[in-house]
């Protein structure tokens, strides 16, 4: 244990830790709330700004949920300087592990934003459907060609109609 203030130095990372000192259960490291909560300005506003109606001040909040995590490094990109561009996130680039931090972020947030069960969606399995191979080698020149074709051919024929009307409406008309 050390005492506050104290010097810091790089040398402190060869030592190796006390391993007696670490006797304490595990600690949470993120702890989520839910329900009503006072305000933190209940009693620092004075009683004419709390009591006016234009403020729609509020003592309560309304039923919620809060995460609070330890450290807030947990959203934090290392960024690599060699390359000059951010690592992903969760990614340690001196042991090279990527660590669970983006699904943790993503799963609390989709958890306190969740009105609508995104969740749950979430969690559905996809199914791929794959193409027929057989039907793609007999088919697949003819929509290819109708994919290419098609679209040219209806612009076309859309500026020939509008080429025709232009000129049916303003050609001279001779006396």
């Amino acid at each position: 244990m050390v005492n506050v203030p104290a010097l810091v130095d790089l040398e402190m990372l060869r030592q190796q830790p006390d391993e007696r000192q670490f006797t304490r259960g595990p600690y949470p490291v993120a702890v989520l709330l839910e329900g009503e909560f006072m305000s933190s300005y209940l009693y620092r506003i004075p009683p004419e700004l709390a009591e006016n109606k234009g403020l729609e001040y509020k003592k309560k909040s309304k039923p919620t949920k809060m995460l609070i995590v330890a450290d807030g490094d947990i959203v934090r990109n290392q960024f690599n300087m060699k390359q000059g561009y951010p690592l992903p996130m969760g990614y340690d680039q001196w042991t090279q592990e990527t660590y669970g931090n983006r699904d943790f972020i993503l799963n609390a947030m989709n958890f306190l934003c969740d009105e609508s069960g995104l969740i749950t969606v979430r969690s559905r399995e996809l199914k791929m459907r794959l193409l027929d191979m057989k039907k793609v080698e007999s088919e697949g020149v003819f929509w290819k060609i109708l994919n290419l074709i098609l679209p040219v051919l209806l612009i076309l024929i859309f500026a020939i109609i509008r080429f025709r009307l232009r000129r049916m409406k303003y050609a001279r008309k001779s006396i």
